[in-house]
Formats: C-alpha cells, sequence, structure tokens
C-alpha cells in the first residue's frame, strides 16, 4: 500500500490559502504566455518574435516558481535563503529573490 503524496511544507511560512491564490495566478500565467508563444511562432513581424520571446522568458520563471511550490522552497530567496515576502509574492509571483537581493542584483 502506498502512502497518499503530499506536497513538502512550504518554509515561506505563507498561509496554504495564498498558496493556492498564488498557484492559480501562476497557473493563469503560464496558460497566457503559452498562447503568446503560439502566436509570435508564425509571426512574421519584430514585434510578435518579441513578445514570444519575452514570454518564453516569463514562462521560464513561472514554471520555476510552480516547482518551487511542489518542492516546498516556493517563497525562499534562491540568494540569501530568508523569506521573499507574501507582500512581494503577491505583486511578482514568481519572485526568486526577496527584496534587498533583488536590489543588490540590480545595482550591480
Amino acid at each position: 500500500m502506498t502512502m497518499p503524496q503530499t506536497s513538502p511544507e512550504p518554509r515561506s511560512g505563507l498561509d496554504p490559502s495564498v498558496l493556492d491564490e498564488l498557484r492559480t495566478r501562476l497557473l493563469e500565467a503560464r496558460e497566457f504566455h503559452l498562447s503568446r508563444i503560439e502566436e509570435g511562432s508564425d509571426a512574421v513581424d519584430d514585434i510578435a518574435r518579441a513578445i514570444a520571446s519575452r514570454s518564453e522568458t516569463a514562462l521560464e520563471e513561472v514554471e520555476a516558481a510552480l516547482q518551487a511550490m511542489e518542492d516546498g522552497t516556493y517563497g525562499t530567496c534562491l540568494s540569501c535563503g530568508k523569506s521573499v515576502g507574501e507582500e512581494r509574492l503577491q505583486a511578482i509571483p514568481h519572485a526568486r529573490l526577496c527584496a534587498s537581493c533583488a536590489s543588490a542584483t540590480a545595482r550591480r
């Protein structure tokens, strides 16, 4: 008999209902970017190709966030290991760095 699989407990300290909301937003973003990539794959103009390219990058970020949810590491800064923070995740659900580390990275 196998035990039912459960997602690892998130280290971010986020409420499960907040995680569910953010997961839903990430899944919606995934669909949005997939449609933009599909539209741009047949495009002949530079603007459509640029939009598709940006969506490919954004899709990678969304997929990484969804994988982090599965791994139980969602909401943990990849640089310092501290919480990214609920407010930042509400603004940018695919954020992988806390505000301090993101700011330090942008200054470089």
